[in-house]
């Protein structure tokens, strides 16, 4: 009986699962999985090698089920990558915070080639 719940909410009618378990099984398997972002300050989306959009304003994603490589990207930042193996209907949340990159030091104040530029 589980079975036939998670059909029905798959958008299988119970007359298609009494019917035909096969058809509705195949309909379940066809979920996509959501995958939802929180990355600050921003990157871009990357799902095997293939760019899906910025975060933000893109949330989330659908994708089929499977065996899955999210690579978020942000410039002068590393690449954060993640292996997900999603099953259908499967709902994840990938969170992720960039480093800031690294400022240049200051350099420190010479009181004598200071004194020297101004006064000669």
């Amino acid at each position: 009986m589980r079975v036939a719940a998670r059909c029905i909410g798959a958008g299988c009618s119970p007359t298609a699962w009494a019917g035909s378990p096969r058809s509705c099984s195949r309909a379940w398997r066809a979920l996509p999985a959501v995958v939802r972002f929180q990355v600050k300050p921003r990157g871009e989306i990357f799902v095997d090698g293939v760019s899906k959009g910025r975060v933000p304003p893109l949330l989330e994603i659908e994708i089929p089920a499977g065996h899955h490589v999210i690579q978020l990207r942000n410039p002068g930042s590393p690449v954060f990558e993640e292996a997900l193996d999603l099953a259908p209907g499967e709902k994840r949340v990938i969170i992720h915070t960039f480093p800031r990159p690294a400022e240049a030091p200051k350099p420190k104040p010479d009181f004598w080639r200071d004194f020297k530029k101004r006064f000669s």
